[in-house]
């Protein structure tokens, strides 16, 4: 399971066997359900009983490779990935590839969980973050205030919210909402303006 992505059949059978065993159905009777399987799965602090939705639970082993492969540059898995599939870019811009491998597909599937879920990125130079995609203001996903200045701006990255080194204060004020302008404005840029890095808070 770390290491593959499971096929969707195959989770959804085992989590059929589970729920059918949990509400005590076997070959002579079929249980009562009280409850739909999904409600089960949840956190018990939202309701659940804190079951594993088994395709979540193998998402998330697998991209605990995809962090290795980032932050383990000189590891064996990560050089040979790169000089295979992405030797003309870092691993976040990292393509799918022509025929690629069941390993690499399953690893450059779970991209997401850190692009939109798990990981912040640390603002550096600000030529790496997407600003309409990742996740890189603490508070959460960047709020649009004024789409048709994002679009006659072209503003894609980060950077372009930047001016000298310093956040433009008046270009995220007309741009975001009241509380995400805070929430920018308040993220320290290094002297240095290294690279961004990605990070798990």
């Amino acid at each position: 399971m770390s290491c593959f992505i499971l096929p969707d059949g195959l989770c959804a059978n085992i989590d059929s066997m589970i729920s059918r065993f949990y509400w005590g159905s076997d070959v002579t009777k079929r249980g009562l359900n009280w409850c739909k399987w999904s409600k089960l799965c949840r956190h018990k602090s939202v309701g659940g009983l804190g079951f594993r939705n088994l395709k979540n639970f193998d998402m998330a082993l697998v991209a605990k490779n995809w962090w290795k492969v980032y932050t383990c540059p000189n590891s064996l898995l990560r050089r040979v990935f790169k000089a295979v599939y992405f030797h003309a870019s870092d691993l976040y811009g990292a393509k799918k590839g022509y025929r690629p491998s069941y390993a690499w597909t399953s690893i450059w599937k779970t991209r997401w969980v850190f692009q939109r879920g798990g990981g912040l990125w640390r603002i550096g130079n600000g030529e790496r973050v997407d600003v309409w995609v990742v996740r890189w203001i603490p508070r959460g996903a960047p709020v649009i205030y004024r789409e048709d200045l994002a679009a006659e701006l072209n503003i894609r990255r980060v950077a372009g919210l930047m001016s000298n080194g310093q956040w433009n204060s008046p270009l995220i004020e007309a741009m975001f909402c009241l509380g995400t302008t805070k929430a920018i404005l308040a993220i320290p840029l290094s002297l240095g303006l290294g690279q961004d890095i990605l990070f798990w808070p």
